[in-house]
């Protein structure tokens, strides 16, 4: 699914909404992995950033939360 603000959507729906596992691209380059709930991140995922940086973990209504480990790109 292509939405008209450049954004990228990939794999399972749910009543025209993303839902289940699926990838959803971004127009500044970042990608999020994981699960989606009713069209919001939910439950655990990576969000990749084009600076190379990463968060896995859990997320609720689009936002981080609770447990999850950030690694930057110079490896920290």
């Amino acid at each position: 699914m292509f939405y008209a603000d450049g954004r990228r959507y990939e794999r399972l729906w749910c009543e025209g909404l993303e839902h289940g596992a699926g990838v959803i691209y971004f127009t500044d380059g970042d990608r999020y992995v994981g699960e989606f709930n009713v069209g919001k991140q939910s439950s655990s995922g990576t969000y990749h950033f084009t600076s190379g940086d990463r968060f896995v973990g859990r997320y609720e209504n689009q936002r981080r939360q609770g447990h999850g480990i950030y690694y930057y790109a110079d490896g920290e």
